[in-house]
């Protein structure tokens, strides 16, 4: 291979693939780091991404389980869109308490765990209701029957609603 200086024109680094991923990923670090107060390589950071991140697989799960079912909604992805943005400032708001109370994180990571725990029984129900239930292990699936009974119901009662 030739050296050549072409090989280092911006073009070929920034673009718009890199550029938006870029922009992505900075903008979560900078949401994590305001919202709950934590720098990378901080325990609170990694929580914080994994909590992101599955509501993220919830949101995934959720689409492909509604274009399945034939329930996608727009009103329905508005609420949850707004229902979204309201669990987040769950943990900030445990984080500003932890800071007032003076406890060490207790709060933060009592909050964040339990959200992390309902949003996992709904990315395994989403998933099922998607037609994905040959990858989820039969145990899990029992673990959260009651969630997948719920989704499904509500699937129904919502395609009975917007025929």
């Amino acid at each position: 291979m030739r050296f050549s200086m072409d090989q280092f024109a911006i073009g070929e680094v920034a673009n718009a693939k890199t550029g938006g991923a870029a922009i992505i990923s900075g903008s979560v670090a900078w949401f994590i780091q305001t919202m709950y107060n934590a720098e990378i390589g901080d325990m609170r950071y990694y929580v914080a991404l994994a909590f992101l991140i599955i509501i993220a697989l919830d949101w995934l799960t959720g689409i492909a389980a509604s274009f399945k079912d034939g329930t996608l909604s727009s009103e329905y992805g508005i609420n949850g869109i707004l229902r979204t943005i309201f669990v987040i400032c769950f943990p900030a708001l445990a984080r500003f308490l932890d800071n007032a109370l003076g406890t060490t994180e207790v709060l933060f990571y009592g909050v964040t765990g339990g959200l992390m725990f309902h949003y996992w029984q709904s990315v395994t129900a989403n998933a099922y209701r998607a037609g994905w239930d040959k990858w989820i292990p039969k145990w899990l699936m029992n673990l959260v029957a009651s969630e997948i009974e719920s989704k499904i119901a509500r699937a129904t009662k919502r395609k009975g609603e917007n025929p």
